[in-house]
């Protein structure tokens, strides 16, 4: 496994620095430069994005196990960190959210609320991201300014997400292989599935309210992503309507879904944005430097994550 994290880190580092050369060092520089105060509000302003999440998660819950919302906050913060660090495909941080609730709570009920939180915050991406790709690939998307001028970068980053698609086949294949092998799987974990999914579908059926109130604020969480790509674009001197910023966003987070394997999004932060810009009609140059800005920012958070995990 750790190989294969060389192997993702050295395909990223390689992508980033292609595109760094090509856009010019001096040109991304001068950009950086427009920013200036802008960082501090590009920094702070993800707390609102995580308020909403923490609320999303706090609504999955069943009443009266729901621990205080300030604890909650350390939770989320503490696990994004460690799923942004490690190419755990998110597992590692639902895992930590999980243990570090405490054994005052239910192990049934803190793992329903993991699971749970992954399902609405699922639904509310699929309802954001339906509408507007669809507007997308409608309206905007213009794939011959990605072959013009990032085709190289392009092709690189498509070689990085074939390495992921054949890891994860190969990894399914290993799965079925094993599950064969062992026809009987163990009481005690089958009869703690049994429960997770009976807990998840009482949650459904008894809490609608707060199964559509979970869903409502990870989709202002979602919508609040859009929010910080158009302030990134101002300070840069980008102008892009509201629309604009929500398409960059959708897009942005479904790209990161299929490199979700690399860890801290080496190199695929700035090339997907790269893309997404060129495909919007909008200079790659400011979509690298756009992607850069943004990893500096997931980067800083990902270090406070790991600053309350450590003081847990």
């Amino acid at each position: 496994m750790r190989k294969l994290q060389y192997l993702f880190i050295a395909i990223g580092t390689v992508t980033f620095l292609y595109l760094l050369r090509k856009m010019g060092v001096g040109n991304i520089w001068g950009a950086l430069r427009l920013v200036g105060w802008g960082f501090i509000l590009i920094l702070s302003q993800e707390i609102v994005a995580y308020l909403l999440n923490t609320l999303g998660w706090r609504y999955s819950f069943s009443p009266g196990f729901t621990p205080p919302f300030k604890r909650l906050l350390h939770l989320r913060i503490a696990g994004d960190g460690l799923n942004y660090l490690t190419p755990s495909v998110t597992l590692a941080g639902e895992w930590a959210r999980t243990t570090m609730l405490g054994d005052a709570i239910p192990l049934s009920e803190r793992l329903s609320s993991v699971v749970m939180a992954k399902l609405t915050q699922g639904i509310a991406q699929g309802l954001m991201a339906s509408s507007v790709i669809l507007w997308v690939a409608l309206h905007k998307i213009s794939w011959s300014q990605i072959k013009n001028q990032v085709q190289s970068g392009t092709l690189l980053l498509g070689g990085l997400l074939l390495v992921v698609v054949i890891l994860e086949i190969r990894a399914w294949k290993s799965g079925k292989k094993e599950e064969s092998t062992n026809s009987k799987p163990e009481a005690s974990g089958w009869q703690a599935f049994r429960k997770l999914d009976k807990n998840i579908g009482s949650f459904i059926r008894n809490y609608p309210i707060r199964f559509a109130l979970s869903v409502f604020f990870f989709f202002l969480g979602f919508l609040w992503g859009g929010f910080e790509a158009y302030w990134i674009a101002h300070f840069l001197n980008v102008p892009i309507t509201v629309s604009t910023a929500l398409c960059i966003e959708t897009l942005s987070v479904l790209m990161d879904g299929l490199f979700i394997m690399v860890p801290a999004k080496v190199g695929t932060q700035e090339a997907t944005k790269t893309a997404i810009f060129a495909s919007l009609g909008l200079s790659p140059k400011d979509g690298f430097t756009f992607g850069l800005i943004r990893h500096l920012r997931e980067i800083s958070w990902a270090l406070v994550g790991l600053y309350f995990l450590r003081s847990r």
